[in-house]
């Protein structure tokens, strides 16, 4: 998209052309040699100009890197705008930056905007610190681009639509301890377990004497011209099934409750990551890429990323019903407990906890206003209930 934004300049304005043009019919017909030489040259230096301007755009090059595109609120990332004139004609430049999502140090419009003049085949960078703000993913653009002549009498202005995307997490905050019950008599193993499942390897290890030789990675071994062996996922441990109600918040509105519950979701996943549980997550919401946002139950080194990945790209919008997506989800059919979000227990919730409460399974509920449920109901054995804010270390 390209338009023609013109500066402030006389040169701009019709009715200046027009006097010009008047001088320069009385100095031809009163043989003003000198008045209608300088009108000639207003002129020609208008037209000049002009010409420059539309071409100042041309052979323009852009390109927007950033040093970091996964980030938590609160965390700064470098922005760096480069911008490349591959052509002999010198161009003035400004540059505009339309960010969302993020705040730089300087809180004022002119922040975003940078300028400086090009000459034949030069490149310029130009660089921001920004602080992301909130949850979300975002792109670095559009970028405004804004050149003309080097007097700055005319100038061309252009979109360039599309960029890097940057995916903010939910912020993380520290919770209090909360215990997963166990519906196994002796509890499941976490860090540690004396079976391994061969299907699920997390890595590779140095090879040590006693270990078995059938185990050995043959071409990690190769690459790091020693013996390595593979490290397996163990065959059972703890594990624990998120699951969020986004129609829940939906129905009351309830934007700001949705992000706070988001928050809890990954730092209660943060924790119980570090203390060796296998996490998963299934919600009745919708991402913005589109794809399905579950993450079945397992412990992987990359598995609190995608976790995480998910949260962020989810939307306070249902895309189903969540009794029916849970009704095929696999992970339920062990000994998964289930760490579950709501905004306040409703018909549609306690649907589901009845669905937990049949196969047996252990539910953490976790409620933005438990004060609006319409009505009490018996608490199962195997039920915990907490208002939401409980959890939040204050």
């Amino acid at each position: 998209m390209e338009d023609q934004d013109g500066v402030s300049s006389l040169f701009v304005v019709p009715v200046v052309s027009f006097l010009i043009l008047i001088a320069l019919t009385i100095g031809l017909l009163h043989g003003e040699t000198e008045l209608a030489l300088l009108c000639l040259f207003l002129l020609g230096m208008a037209v000049g100009a002009r010409l420059w301007a539309r071409a100042s755009l041309s052979k323009i090059k852009t390109s927007i890197l950033v040093d970091r595109d996964r980030v938590f609120p609160g965390e700064r990332i470098h922005v760096t705008i480069e911008v490349a004139n591959e052509k002999f004609l010198p161009v003035w430049l400004q540059t505009r930056l339309s960010v969302e999502g993020f705040e730089s140090d300087s809180f004022s419009e002119k922040a975003w905007v940078k300028e400086s003049g090009l000459l034949w085949y030069q490149k310029v960078r130009f660089e921001w610190e920004l602080v992301a703000q909130k949850r979300g993913v975002y792109e670095m653009g559009p970028l405004h681009l804004k050149a003309g002549d080097p007097f700055g009498f005319f100038s061309q202005a252009k979109t360039i639509e599309g960029g890097i995307s940057v995916v903010v997490y939910p912020r993380i905050v520290p919770v209090k301890s909360v215990r997963v019950p166990s519906r196994d008599l002796f509890g499941m193993c976490r860090t540690q377990c004396a079976v391994q499942d061969p299907v699920y390897i997390l890595g590779t290890n140095d090879y040590q004497p006693w270990q078995p030789s059938r185990f050995i990675h043959w071409k990690a071994s190769a690459r790091h011209n020693h013996l390595q062996t593979k490290v397996f996922e163990p065959s059972a441990h703890e594990k624990v099934l998120f699951v969020v109600h986004v129609e829940s918040f939906v129905r009351h509105d309830a934007e700001e409750e949705f992000e706070r519950a988001l928050e809890g979701v990954a730092s209660l996943a943060f924790r119980f990551h570090q203390e060796g549980y296998a996490l998963g997550l299934i919600t009745d919401g919708m991402m913005q890429n589109g794809r399905e946002p579950s993450v079945p139950v397992r412990r992987h080194r990359e598995q609190l990323s995608t976790l995480f990945e998910i949260l962020a790209r989810l939307q306070m919008e249902s895309r189903g019903d969540l009794l029916h997506l849970l009704r095929n989800q696999a992970d339920l059919k062990g000994n998964t407990s289930v760490v579950s979000f709501a905004y306040e227990e409703d018909l549609s919730v306690r649907e589901v906890l009845s669905n937990f409460e049949a196969l047996r399974r252990s539910v953490i509920l976790f409620l933005s206003n438990p004060s609006r449920s319409r009505e009490k109901r018996r608490t199962p054995s195997h039920e915990t209930r907490y208002s939401l804010h409980e959890v939040f270390v204050r």
